[in-house]
């Protein structure tokens, strides 16, 4: 079953979408890295690189993983379901088999972008702080999140567009508001 939700989300675009996003995020780390101040001590370089890069690399992961949530229950994508439940799974274990595979596509990037975050400057000569893994912790939950926002409206209202408004929520939770804790907890 896993292996037959496989074929269907991994197509050309999503993998085209995964491969350009990476390389747009492991451009932009190394134009940080090679931008940041190396006269000042460890910890403040690598604050510096972390509040640099993690906010951009949570920004395009979110829009990405909402893409592939939305796009694998899209119509137009979801066509293989109805031949596969009538023949020998219920529907229940077929969306519950595809989100796991979700799941750990996303838990498969994430530890990808760690690989980035740490390696990128390691490369140059700076060392950062192990510390950060919680934060990627975090941004798992977010990417979840949001992309299983994103699934539910697609699913219920059948239209790909719809997974827009998870990452225009994501933004706007993100956006300097006065009143920005009751928008964080709506929205994590």
């Amino acid at each position: 079953m896993l292996r037959c939700h496989y074929y269907h989300i991994i197509s050309k675009v999503t993998l085209c979408s995964l491969i350009i996003i990476t390389i747009i995020l492991g451009i932009s780390n190394l134009s940080i890295v090679l931008s940041i101040n190396k006269d000042i001590d460890l910890d403040s370089m690598s604050l510096e690189y972390f509040a640099n890069t993690f906010e951009t690399i949570k920004m395009f992961s979110v829009i990405l993983i909402s893409f592939l949530f939305g796009y694998s229950f899209a119509p137009e994508n979801d066509s293989y379901s109805n031949f596969i439940v009538k023949i020998c799974v219920s529907k229940d274990y077929f969306v519950i088999m595809k989100i796991l595979l979700l799941f750990l596509i996303s838990l498969i990037y994430v530890i990808i972008l760690m690989f980035l975050f740490y390696l990128i400057p390691f490369v140059v000569g700076i060392i950062i702080d192990l510390k950060y893994i919680c934060n990627f912790l975090y941004l798992l939950v977010i990417l979840n999140y949001y992309g299983l926002f994103s699934a539910i409206l697609v699913c219920y209202y059948r239209n790909i567009y719809l997974l827009l408004i998870s990452i225009l929520l994501y933004i706007i939770s993100n956006a300097e508001i006065t009143d920005k804790k009751i928008i964080n907890f709506i929205f994590l």
